[in-house]
């Protein structure tokens, strides 16, 4: 069985960094909604402040009800960006790391911004979160650069040798890194494909599309068979259909 290490960017701690500050901040929006909730004086498990409940509130009271739920929904609208935020983060960070980190970071500023203006009391409909909107072009841009990363996952078999040097111990030997249509390879192919992959032979797109993880539409053959078949990969990336996002994609 041949083993496999996958291998990041030295810079890519960055990224964990950044990934893992979000963590912290949805715990902090969390200690926000709870200090609102109980100004407000809104009992569990209500999530929100009801038209009824404010409507018959006195003045203060109503105020307070109003800053709960818009500290409640600056948590929700964190909620439902968070977890497509961390993957782009860590995705694009594979490839660009520094990037992915500084947009991390910037994400995470914007979004203290978000809810702390989401609930300032002098602004109406919460238009404070104005503030942070920010994070949607951090947030795209994290999208648009795991988008651009796709296929750069790499992984760096582990071979073994017999050393001269010393009988009876092993040496490793650093092996070449793999993107990720040579990973399905590893993954689906049988041990024979595997072995002509790693003896020199090249996993090829079918499809001719290069971010294409298809296992259907990759297979091991030589560098030759590979070139004699670039005309056809010219005539596809000409045809109409030809952009990714027209492509059965896995």
């Amino acid at each position: 069985m041949i083993a496999y290490s996958v291998t990041v960017p030295k810079e890519y701690g960055y990224v964990v960094l950044a990934a893992t500050s979000t963590f912290f901040l949805n715990f902090w929006h969390g200690i926000r909604v709870g200090a609102f909730r109980r100004a407000a004086q809104i009992p569990y498990p209500h999530p929100y402040a009801t038209a009824e409940q404010i409507s018959s509130a006195s003045a203060d009271k109503k105020q307070a009800m109003y800053l709960f739920n818009c500290a409640q929904r600056a948590h929700g609208n964190y909620l439902e960006n968070h977890t497509s935020m961390v993957i782009a983060m860590l995705v694009a960070g594979l490839q660009y790391p520094r990037t992915a980190a500084v947009l991390g970071a910037a994400w995470a500023v914007c979004r203290i911004l978000f809810a702390t203006g989401y609930t300032k009391a002098d602004k109406q409909e919460g238009k404070g979160r104005l503030a942070g909107g920010g994070f949607w072009f951090a947030q795209l841009a994290a999208f648009g650069l795991a988008g651009w990363a796709n296929g750069y996952v790499q992984a760096v078999p582990i071979v073994t040798e017999r050393g001269r040097a010393r009988k009876g111990e092993e040496k490793k030997e650093k092996g070449k890194p793999q993107n990720a249509h040579r990973l399905v390879v590893v993954a689906y192919k049988l041990d024979e494909e595997v072995g002509r992959m790693l003896a020199g032979d090249q996993a090829s797109h079918l499809c001719h599309h290069p971010v294409c993880i298809n296992p259907d539409h990759i297979v091991v053959e030589s560098k030759a068979l590979n070139e004699a078949r670039k005309p056809c990969r010219e005539m596809v990336r000409n045809s109409p259909t030809y952009p990714f996002w027209n492509t059965r994609r896995y």
